[in-house]
């Protein structure tokens, strides 16, 4: 991650199961509406600060929207002993 100056570096604990439950049901399609103007705020930060510090989704692809904001999260939380959930 590149260093840019204006932004700030945002820290965030999540809490998340040690363990990919294979047998649940789970959706490959996530709708969410950013309901609050802080909400709208703080995706607006996320989506600006990745984009300009050069961060990148695994496919290689800019974050330039919510969608991939949330998806850069989801490959960026670290989860060492996590099982691999079959795509």
């Amino acid at each position: 991650m590149t260093e840019v100056s204006n932004y700030e570096l945002a820290e965030l604990t999540i809490p998340v199961s040690p363990e990919a439950n294979q047998n649940k049901y789970l959706s490959r399609h996530v709708d969410v509406q950013v309901k609050t103007p802080e909400q709208r705020r703080a995706l607006r930060q996320l989506i600006d600060g990745l984009d300009a510090s050069g961060e990148r989704l695994k496919s290689g692809r800019r974050v330039q929207s919510g969608a991939d904001a949330f998806r850069w999260i989801l490959e960026n939380i670290s989860m060492p002993n996590a099982n691999k959930i079959d795509a």
